[in-house]
């Protein structure tokens, strides 16, 4: 059986969910063509469920959240809700993609590729600025806005 080591590099924006963010999370949802990532479902904090393909976490409870009146009333809904405390959702827009197979096998396992597909370095300096834009128009204050990446083995 072989294995399969998928990494992508983009620009991302990581949100606590809490009665502060609740709002921005909602507008950031809403941004075409981010990816959502949350952590805090682990022991592990890095470790992140992936919303597209995942279904552990039911955002539809996330709208019980929006009208609520101080941050007491958003504890209490959260306990009702069964929803973790401290969840961060991470929304990154995806810039590059690396992939590679069956590193763990290899005798070597350190490798070098440069075949990415039209990830040249005008375009992915396109893609960084087009994400940037992204949470710019949604509000999102340019020192809040990172590189972000997400690495998984298959």
């Amino acid at each position: 059986m072989g294995q399969m080591t998928d990494a992508t590099l983009g620009v991302s924006v990581s949100v606590p969910l809490d009665y502060n963010h609740i709002g921005l999370i909602m507008k950031l949802m809403e941004i075409d063509n981010i990816t959502l990532l949350i952590s805090g479902l682990f022991t592990e904090q890095d470790e992140v469920i992936n919303v597209d393909y995942d279904d552990t976490f039911d955002l539809d409870k996330l709208d019980e959240l929006i009208e609520l009146k101080d941050k007491e009333e958003f504890k209490n809904k959260l306990n009702d809700l069964d929803i973790k405390e401290g969840l961060i959702f991470n929304f990154i827009y995806i810039c590059a993609g690396i992939y590679a197979r069956n590193l763990s096998f290899r005798e070597h396992s350190y490798v070098f590729q440069n075949d990415e597909h039209d990830t040249t370095p005008e375009n992915l300096i396109k893609n960084i600025q087009k994400g940037v834009e992204k949470f710019r128009q949604a509000g999102i204050e340019e020192d809040l806005i990172k590189i972000g990446n997400t690495m998984l083995d298959g």
